[in-house]
């Protein structure tokens, strides 16, 4: 939906950062490339927080895109820093 619609319209010079690609390393990295974006995504998995386990709404299995998490401000920022 809003991560296809968003990234139609980066300008050229742009790099989509994806915070966190949960577990799915090829979707928004797949969306930059066609666009033809730089791609970067979190690098440092001990500097963020996943709070709680999050589940699927169907299944009720515990799944990575239905959690939230914390991510630490300066690794942020040096992550946008290297965008």
């Amino acid at each position: 939906g809003a991560g296809l619609a968003h990234a139609l319209f980066l300008p050229d010079w742009a790099t989509l950062f994806e915070l966190y690609n949960c577990e799915d390393p090829n979707c928004y990295n797949d969306l930059a490339r066609l666009r033809g974006a730089n791609y970067l995504t979190w690098e440092r998995k001990d500097k963020m927080i996943q709070e709680g386990p999050g589940v699927h709404p169907q299944s009720g299995e515990p799944h990575a895109k239905f959690t939230n998490y914390s991510f630490d401000v300066e690794e942020f920022l040096r992550m946008v820093e290297k965008a």
